[in-house]
């Protein structure tokens, strides 16, 4: 798989030239699932890979893909322009469990 490969280039040494694979890679989507099998999301988001505004929309739908995350994300765009209570936002959602997410974290 090229990503293994590239992953694996890049824990060697990073180039500009394997930095723009791993990021022209990631702008092709890929499943969050296979992200963390190698531990992408936050290795590609918190080093200077490319700039933010290439790998934010990238980053934005891996985060909205968690169930939670997503349900939030949601019921926020629903609400707008109406500002929610935590209560309204989270809902259910322990707000603490969103500094376990990689995504976030790298952000």
């Amino acid at each position: 798989m090229a990503l293994e490969y590239i992953w694996r280039s890049l824990q060697i040494a990073e180039t500009q030239k394997s930095r723009s694979l791993f990021v022209d890679i990631v702008k092709k989507r890929l499943e969050r699932a296979t992200m963390e099998k190698f531990g992408l999301p936050s290795a590609g988001l918190d080093r200077a890979m490319a700039r933010p505004s290439e790998l934010a929309q990238i980053a934005a739908d891996l985060v909205k893909r968690e169930p939670e995350i997503g349900a939030c994300v949601a019921r926020a765009a629903r609400a707008w322009p109406k500002p929610l209570s935590a209560q309204e936002l989270f809902g259910a959602m322990d707000p603490g469990a969103l500094s376990a997410d990689p995504v976030l974290a790298a952000c």
